[in-house]
Formats: C-alpha cells, sequence, structure tokens
C-alpha cells in the first residue's frame, strides 16, 4: 500500500489486513480534503496527533502521550466489545498513505507534520531535525515494528525509486516519507566558487537504496515544524 489521491466525493476502503497480529480496519473518505476512518477493536490503540481528530467514539479513552509532540495522544477502545470509531483529517488537500511496517522492512522515516497516526504493532520515535536556511528546522520521526503507519501529503505525491549509492537532489520540504534506509544529508555546496544561499538553503541530497515520497506542495505554514524538539534523551511510544 502507498498514498491514495481521491477524485471528490470519492472513498475507498485501505485493506490493512494482512492476517497480521497488528492489522487494523480503516477507510479513507472525502475529495479535495481526504479523511481516515479507523475502527478499533477492543483494546487496540493508535498514535495520533489530536488536532487532526475530527470524530472520537464515546468508547475510546484519550491518554496524553507527550514524548512527540504536546498535542499527541494515545486512544484506546476500552469497550469490552464492539469497535470504536476515530476520524481523523489533517483539514487540507493531499493524499493519505497507508504502509505496512511488516513490509517496509519494519522501518520507514517521515515529516512530522506529514504524520497522521501509528497503529498497533508501531514504535514512534524522533528521528532527526534538517536544518534549512528557507524552511527553519525539519524534524522527522522514525516508526519501527510490524503494525501501520497512516501519512498524509501536501498535495500530490511523487513516488521514486533509489537504486543503492544512487543520489536524488530534492527540495528539502518536499519530502513526505522514505524508506529508512536512504540517507538524508545536507546539499553538497563544494566544488563551486561560491555558495548560493537560496539553492543551499532548500535543498537536501538524499542517497539509495530505497523508496521516497515527495509532495508536490510546500506552504508557507509548513516551513517550519509546529513540533519544535527540544533536546532531551529520546523517548519511545509503542503502541499495543
Amino acid at each position: 500500500m502507498g498514498f491514495v489521491v481521491l477524485e471528490s466525493g470519492q472513498s475507498h476502503t485501505i485493506e490493512c489486513r494482512t492476517g497480521a497480529q497488528h492489522d487494523v480496519a480503516c477507510r479513507l473518505g472525502g475529495g479535495c480534503v481526504p479523511y481516515l476512518t479507523l475502527d478499533l477493536e477492543p483494546s487496540q490503540s493508535i498514535l495520533c496527533d489530536f488536532d487532526d481528530a475530527r470524530m472520537v467514539g464515546s468508547e475510546i479513552s484519550i491518554r496524553p502521550w507527550p514524548s512527540l509532540s504536546k498535542s499527541t495522544r494515545l486512544m484506546v477502545n476500552s469497550a469490552s466489545a464492539g469497535t470504536a470509531r476515530a476520524v481523523l483529517s489533517k483539514g487540507r488537500n493531499g493524499a493519505i498513505g497507508a504502509f505496512d511496517l511488516a513490509s517496509a522492512g519494519r522501518r520507514m522515516v517521515c515529516r512530522a507534520s506529514s504524520f497522521l497516526a501509528a497503529g498497533p504493532g508501531v514504535m514512534a520515535n524522533s528521528y532527526t531535525r534538517h536544518k534549512t536556511h528557507a524552511y527553519g528546522v525539519l524534524e522527522f520521526l522514525v516508526m519501527d515494528g510490524s503494525g501501520w503507519i497512516f501519512l498524509q501529503s501536501e498535495g500530490e505525491i511523487l513516488h521514486r525509486h533509489l537504486l543503492s549509492g544512487e543520489t536524488a537532489d530534492v527540495n528539502a520540504a518536499a519530502i513526505a516519507a522514505m524508506s529508512a534506509t536512504v540517507d538524508l544529508a545536507a546539499y553538497p555546496s563544494q566544488g563551486r566558487r561560491q555558495a548560493d544561499r537560496e539553492v543551499d538553503g532548500r535543498m537536501a541530497r538524499l542517497t539509495g537504496p530505497g523508496n521516497v515520497w515527495l509532495q508536490s506542495c510546500i506552504t508557507p505554514g509548513d516551513r517550519t515544524e509546529r513540533r519544535t524538539a527540544k533536546q532531551q534523551t529520546p523517548q519511545l511510544a509503542l503502541i499495543s
């Protein structure tokens, strides 16, 4: 599975059921502004940014989870029977992606602003903070485990597969997600007589192997991450 772009009024069922322990039932809806519906089994939980919550079932208990950001919450179906529904959306145009970590090397990196939710069996942690002149500090998260993660892009998605040692110079703020095997580095200015601040302040160099998903839109509000990670010992979030 990957990113799905919906036409206006269209809905799409994501088959997040592979027979594994950490499967979760979900569905995409909406057109220009997509949303994700998750049906949680009893005791099943998801980690999300509560700013993205649009509807939360009364059976769901909401617990603070400040290890990633002040607005991160763990939502658990506390009922003894029956499913509980949660609807999430970032309220912006784009594509929603569903990724099975068990099929992606059990590890994946995403932009903090692209993170929508992590399902059961996923461990979330801060990955790196990429400094740019043009966009400020861009924060990336790493997801480990064998469950599902859900992301939302800004605009359309361009998918690129990099071979081992293959490089791609990209706008750093356009990175929505990438394989954990892809190396993210500052755009090299060596070999040029004079550094171009406008170019260096926007670009990053990616080196394969692995997959990269780039988003087509970079809005002013996305140029500085809402989550400003403090300099502290990384804390983990393991969703059961």
